[in-house]
């Protein structure tokens, strides 16, 4: 039933998915209750924080990025993101220019990291730093 629940209310975020990938996903965001009821296995107020009025985030997060100069960094965007735009990833880059930028297409956010794009990146990404000394 959550598979199904998810599938439906998220079809646009992973469009090319199938009850096989819903299932995958519901078994990790999911799990049965005390009373037996399908329950998030997640705090659903995670971004509660970060919602302040007139859209601040109340933190200047491109300080934090700019923080990250000289620290390899990886930024995995989901094509249809919503959260991370193409332009927000560009600034990203110019901030940090050694950053290594990959999009994940078909997906929006997030991506779940098991796309074959993505986990080639990440395999590139942690050999390139196994090979720093």
């Amino acid at each position: 039933h959550a598979a199904r629940d998810l599938g439906q209310r998220h079809q646009a975020i992973y469009p090319g998915w199938g009850l096989g990938d819903w299932l995958a996903f519901a078994h990790n965001l999911c799990r049965v209750g005390p009373s037996g009821r399908i329950i998030f296995d997640y705090d659903a107020r995670i971004a509660e924080p970060f919602r302040l009025p007139n859209g601040d985030a109340g933190v200047d997060l491109w300080q934090a990025c700019a923080a990250l100069a000289g620290v390899p960094v990886l930024s995995i965007r989901a094509q249809y993101s919503d959260v991370l735009t193409s332009a927000g990833q560009t600034r990203m880059q110019a901030a940090l220019p050694e950053m290594t930028v990959v999009e994940v297409p078909g997906v929006g956010h997030a991506p779940t990291l098991g796309e074959p794009v993505a986990m080639a990146a990440i395999d590139r990404f942690l050999a390139e730093l196994s090979g720093r000394e």
